[in-house]
């Protein structure tokens, strides 16, 4: 039994040894690990120009970071800055105003939007003033309207959202703003003409009632003196209208004692002896706001670094080109504090100065990615 027990004893220490020797095999095999994948950078500039050379950025060692910063007047400005990793200096920074306070709603819908904007022009630093804020209403067909702020055939018109500012001193004397949305082919639009000191119209509501429409007016804007001339008819005092047929229409309410109107044109669609609701812009009651310097609404400011830590901006010098967004998306990501971000492929052609104007730099035609928290 003895001699029997050590054979045992004797196979199972073979065994163990043999399976301790695969294991020490098997660890010194080379294990094939595969090589770490490089993503492409989500934000950066691509390519564009710095004065006569191509822009030459390496976007995979900028590091982006975004806020909403708030001042004394509830004026928000929504800052980006890209710095190179490892550095606390960044080298560009994008600063775009706004105010929830001048809107009707409390939301971001139209901060941004795609197309040709007015963002690039001189902060006008210090110069005080007023500010009228115009929203649009009743728009069914998204925000994207055609803004113009003269007189037919003087206009700058330009792509927007809903809410647009005009500051300065334009504001105290006469003043003309229009807004066009296409729809199917029609420009349906409405045009006022208005004397801040001295009268405004403002429609509250658009009403329809099988084949008629009625424009309801603010309170404010009712007096003796107003008339409604429907397509070019003869003056009357009636809000609402009969529809005969589909079409274009054109109506005019006017105010000559106040020196001001509002025209619309839009397309009436008749069916079945009922209209359908029109899609027309129509502003909502307009707010002055008295400032001590002027907020630059609706401004996108453009700050750069060079490598001696010298700082140029756009705004100091009036820029004669657009900044262009291409396309706006939701990023999948927050910011550091938690907010969410909107991603923005942008190109821009701008002049930067120094403050005290003895330098200055040129990038043209720089297409990129931004983003920029919202809420």
């Amino acid at each position: 039994m003895c001699f029997s027990l050590n054979i045992n004893l004797m196979n199972k220490l073979n065994l163990l040894l043999l399976i301790a020797l695969v294991l020490f095999a098997s660890s010194c095999e080379k294990i094939e690990v595969p090589e770490p994948t490089k993503e492409d950078p989500e934000f950066g500039f691509w390519s564009g120009q710095i004065g006569a050379s191509p822009l030459s950025i390496e976007n995979d060692s900028l590091f982006m970071s975004t806020k909403i910063i708030s001042d004394a007047l509830n004026v928000n400005t929504y800052q980006t800055s890209f710095t190179m990793l490892g550095s606390t200096q960044p080298q560009w920074i994008f600063k775009y105003r706004d105010s929830k306070t001048m809107r009707t709603a409390a939301d971001t819908s139209d901060l941004f939007y795609t197309g040709t904007s007015r963002y690039l022009h001189a902060n006008q630093v210090g110069i005080t003033g007023r500010v009228v804020s115009h929203t649009l209403k009743n728009i069914l067909h998204g925000n994207a309207v055609i803004w113009d702020t003269m007189p037919d055939g003087q206009g700058d018109g330009f792509t927007g959202g809903r809410h647009f500012s005009i500051e300065n001193t334009r504001i105290t004397g006469v003043n003309h703003i229009k807004a066009s949305l296409i729809v199917d082919g029609k420009n349906n639009y409405v045009y006022k003409k208005y004397v801040p000191l001295k009268g405004d119209i403002n429609i509250k509501t658009i009403k329809i009632s099988g084949n008629k429409i009625t424009f309801d007016l603010d309170q404010s804007s009712v007096t003796s003196s107003l008339r409604f001339i429907w397509n070019d008819g003869a003056p009357g005092w009636e809000n609402t209208f009969e529809v005969s047929s589909s079409g274009l229409y054109n109506l005019k309410i006017s105010d000559e004692f106040k020196d001001c109107f509002v025209e619309i044109q839009v397309y009436l669609e008749r069916s079945k002896g009922t209209i359908k609701q029109p899609d027309l812009p129509i502003f909502s009651s307009i707010h002055t706001v008295e400032y001590s310097t002027l907020p630059n609404f609706s401004k996108m400011e453009i700050i750069y670094f060079d490598k001696d830590g010298t700082e140029y901006s756009t705004r100091y010098l009036e820029q004669f080109k657009p900044f262009i967004i291409k396309n706006i998306e939701t990023f999948d990501k927050t910011n550091q504090q938690g907010q969410k971000v909107k991603k923005l492929d942008v190109e821009f052609s701008v002049k930067l100065q120094t403050a005290d104007g003895s330098k200055s730099i040129d990038f043209t035609g720089v297409k990129g990615d931004i983003g920029f928290a919202y809420e």
